[in-house]
């Protein structure tokens, strides 16, 4: 299966993000659900203040990472 995410590929971008566009929309492979999990198709997904804080290093991460938590779909 796969979704349409943004992706944080490098750390360190420079400001102003409108031009250095540290985010990228692409596709991600994704694997099954496994036991104990669920699926959830997502629909639509939030950037907030923690997403911010993996784009200008306030809280380092590995990348790539996506980013975007608040994700609204359908349990399937």
């Amino acid at each position: 299966m796969n979704m349409e995410a943004a992706i944080r590929l490098e750390t360190s971008v420079e400001r102003p993000f409108s031009t250095t566009k540290p985010l990228l929309m692409d596709t991600v492979d994704l694997t099954a659900s496994g036991p104990g999990e669920v699926l959830i198709r997502g629909k639509a997904a939030g950037h907030c203040h923690s997403d911010l804080s993996l784009v200008n290093d306030a809280r380092p991460k590995p990348v790539p990472i996506v980013v975007g938590q608040e994700v609204v779909g359908f349990v399937e």
